[in-house]
């Protein structure tokens, strides 16, 4: 990689908090620091006492930056002048306390960012992963150079003439945790399959789900993720032996259960509007090289020799998703891990940043 990055100042706009878990904001904050840039990661504006911001070093060239308003949330969509009024003031603040960025790069999907026009000077770059339920009336030409996404049906969406597919990233740490491991010795059959994510989010195709592990007692079904006592999904789930619940997992952890799944399963309603073509975690399968069974995704509808694809929402589900159990052996091949783990090697942060870079450079 050049040195593109490097002494740049750059602001990310983020809809979800440094705290919580890393996801592509997140890592690229913190790949781009390490190349040299000065990065300022925004959290999203919190709402508690004060009108003050806040900035917390999280290591060299790395800081998290988080706006207060003293008013309470609603006020966002009921008074959105105040709110808007008062964020404006405190982002011209930080603009007085450490100078204009070379880059704005806002992963905000409208859920509050709107002050572009406080950044004339610098590159913007608007980069939505997550699908944008309510677009408001704006001149994405005007208010960014260039705009990135994960999804097609999310550019379809804005109205700018230069716009580029850059898929998610995978990020160093698992990379390395798989990389170390030696090669599977393979099973004569599946024994378990393996579900990581919010098991809680409304997309999910629940009666498929739930037909799934009703109809195979044989197999073991592993879920990673969040526990929510008030969802009535998980405690239909729970009352299933062969469910395992593993609760909220990172790390080596959370490596480790992948490593030691059989089947790793994405089952979403076909037409979802969050997950229509792509998702995040679809990387951290295949670097496992572990057999994948999903619903379908137009991003890898070229990757039907590694990734089984479903269609839960048709009637014939159970019977292809049995076929593919029985098919472990073949699907589970040397070839075709090394051809998943491949295609996740393909799509690192410092590959996806590579790419921009391209893009950018000739633009």
């Amino acid at each position: 990689m050049s040195m593109f990055f490097e002494d740049k100042k750059i602001f990310i706009i983020s809809p979800q908090t440094w705290s919580s878990n890393k996801i592509s904001k997140h890592h690229y904050a913190d790949y781009l620091s390490s190349l040299g840039a000065i990065v300022f990661f925004f959290n999203p504006v919190k709402h508690d006492a004060k009108l003050k911001t806040t900035f917390d070093i999280i290591k060299e060239n790395l800081y998290i930056v988080t706006i207060h308003v003293p008013f309470p949330r609603a006020f966002k969509f009921k008074l959105r002048w105040l709110f808007d009024f008062a964020v404006r003031y405190l982002f011209k603040k930080t603009l007085n306390r450490v100078g204009i960025p070379d880059i704005l790069w806002n992963f905000d999907n409208g859920t509050y960012f709107r002050y572009e026009d406080l950044f004339r000077q610098s590159y913007r770059i608007f980069h939505p992963v997550d699908m944008m339920l309510n677009l408001r009336v704006t001149d994405y030409n005007l208010n960014y150079d260039i705009v990135f996404s994960v999804s097609s049906e999310i550019l379809d969406r804005i109205n700018h003439k230069k716009k580029f597919f850059i898929n998610h990233g995978l990020h160093e740490e698992i990379i390395e945790f798989f990389r170390k491991k030696k090669k599977k010795e393979a099973k004569k059959t599946c024994l378990n399959v393996t579900y990581m994510g919010n098991i809680s989010l409304p997309f999910i195709n629940r009666e498929a789900f739930l037909k799934l592990i009703d109809n195979n007692s044989h197999l073991e079904f592993r879920l990673i993720g969040e526990l929510n006592s008030d969802c009535q999904f998980q405690k239909k789930l729970a009352k299933y032996k062969n469910v395992v619940f593993y609760g909220k997992m990172s790390g080596q952890n959370l490596y480790r259960v992948l490593e030691n799944a059989d089947f790793l399963l994405i089952c979403y309603h076909k037409h979802s509007l969050y997950n229509a073509d792509n998702t995040h975690k679809i990387l951290e399968y295949l670097i496992t090289g572990n057999p994948i069974i999903s619903s379908p995704l137009s991003v890898y509808k070229y990757h039907t020799d590694i990734i089984s694809f479903i269609d839960f929402d048709t009637d014939n589900y159970l019977n292809i998703f049995n076929q593919l159990i029985e098919n472990y052996n073949a699907l589970s091949s040397a070839e075709k891990r090394e051809k998943r783990m491949d295609l996740a090697l393909n799509n690192t942060y410092q590959k996806q940043l590579e790419r921009i870079e391209e893009i950018i450079s000739g633009n």
